[in-house]
């Protein structure tokens, strides 16, 4: 239990935030938090985040369809009147937007000590805490099988691949960093 509590304050303040701050928190004993990272890995945690401290989560979840643009889009639109007090990110590309539009508030966490600096913004706006896998996944009957992204460039490959929707989530993510490294 109190290693998933240290998640949370994990996830809510060493994450991509709008931080009011734990003071803040504690004094209203409601805490509004816009998660974009799927509902059924963080609603658990935030349960027991409630349940540990007896501070009130009022969740809002992106959904599938605006994965991470629905909230980062409600968080511009509430700018001169903000209504979440932390932005619970699934990638980093919308948090800096949202530092970008100084939307964002410091945070130095205790708990982002530890998480090299390559990982997070060093003006305390936001910390990456988790990752996510990317992998191929091949049809097994194929007798000649694509051995990397890339195959997919190929004529052969045209028409016969699916992906995430890449405006949305950790796919755009994932192209952000194709186009870099590529």
């Amino acid at each position: 239990m109190k290693r998933r509590l240290a998640l949370l304050m994990t996830a809510l303040f060493v994450g991509t935030t709008l931080a009011l701050g734990l003071a803040a928190c504690a004094r209203q004993q409601t805490v509004v938090v816009y998660v974009s990272e799927d509902q059924v890995f963080s609603e658990p945690i935030l349960k027991d985040f409630e349940k540990e401290t007896g501070i009130q989560v009022k969740a809002v979840y992106d959904t599938e369809e605006s994965k991470s643009t629905g909230a980062m889009n409600r968080l511009l639109a509430e700018k001169d009147n903000p209504q979440a007090d932390v932005y619970w990110a699934n990638e980093p590309i919308r948090a800096e937007i949202l530092r970008q539009r100084g939307i964002s508030a410091q945070y130095l966490s205790p708990n982002a000590k530890g998480i090299p600096d390559n990982f997070k913004n060093l003006e305390g706006q936001w910390t990456g805490f988790s990752a996510r896998a990317r992998i191929l996944l091949v049809k097994k009957s194929l007798t000649e099988k694509p051995r990397s992204i890339l195959a997919y460039t190929e004529p052969r490959w045209k028409g016969r691949a699916v992906i995430a929707n890449p405006l949305f989530g950790t796919t755009t993510t994932e192209f952000a960093a194709l186009f870099t490294v590529w």
